[in-house]
């Protein structure tokens, strides 16, 4: 529709265009991290947005992950024989980081998310070999 009777609808550009670069896209991939070396080896998680933004590492994750490793882990046996639920865990980095990283003997470890990320969840846990310490739930909120 031209208002202005003079085409200045074909020379503007759409809001925004040109202010923040485009996010990249990102393929599926298996990344490994020791969380700035607060693991003594490190885990691996599988990354993939086919099915949401649940299948990414999102940086509030990784800061969450660092925080739980430096109170939890390094021999503290604080979290022995607790219940621990990661809510929205995407790919599980959190539930795993703490699994490998801190004392959960005798602890229940669930990391919970909705029906789209249920298979990630599952494949990072059987990446890391953790299935015997890490259960996978679907928690739809």
């Amino acid at each position: 529709m031209d208002l202005f009777g003079d085409n200045s609808d074909s020379e503007v550009e759409p809001l925004g265009a040109g202010l923040v670069e485009p996010a990249p896209i990102l393929k599926p991939r298996i990344i490994e991290t020791t969380f700035d070396g607060l693991l003594s080896s490190p885990i691996k998680l599988h990354e993939d947005l086919a099915k949401g933004c649940g299948g990414r590492i999102w940086p509030a994750g990784e800061t969450l992950a660092k925080y739980l490793l430096r109170r939890y882990g390094g021999g503290s046996n604080e979290l022995r024989g607790k219940r621990i639920t990661e809510l929205g865990a995407g790919g599980g980095l959190v539930g795993l980081a703490v699994a490998a990283g801190c004392d959960i003997s005798e602890s229940e470890l669930y990391i919970t998310d909705m029906e789209a990320m249920m298979e990630m969840m599952a494949r990072n846990v059987a990446l890391n070999k953790f299935e015997g310490k890490v259960k996978v739930q679907l928690l739809d909120w």
